[in-house]
Order: C-alpha cells, then sequence, then structure tokens
C-alpha cells in the first residue's frame, strides 16, 4: 500500500528531462540489450561497458 502510494505521487510530480540525441540513442540501445539478453549476460554486457 505504502509502495503503490509512493508511486502514485511519483508519477503526478515526476516529469522526465528531455534528453539528447546521443542519450536518447543510448536510451535505445540499453532497452533493446534488455530484451535480447538474459539477465546474466546483459549484467555482464554493462559491467564491460563500466570497466
Amino acid at each position: 500500500m505504502e509502495n503503490e502510494l509512493l508511486k502514485g505521487l511519483y508519477d503526478c510530480f515526476y516529469t522526465p528531462a528531455e534528453l539528447s540525441e546521443q542519450e536518447e540513442e543510448v536510451t535505445a540501445y540499453h532497452k533493446a540489450s534488455i530484451e535480447a539478453l538474459a539477465k546474466p549476460e546483459h549484467k555482464l554486457v554493462l559491467r564491460i561497458i563500466d570497466a
């Protein structure tokens, strides 16, 4: 119940910042990698990128 209240407040007041073209591209590729890879492989790819 508490989580639902917080989510409702978040949804009401949060306005996502406008993304640059590069940030939008990164977000799109990130979503595609989530859909294409299983969780362990996705985590591995993110670790490689961070390194």
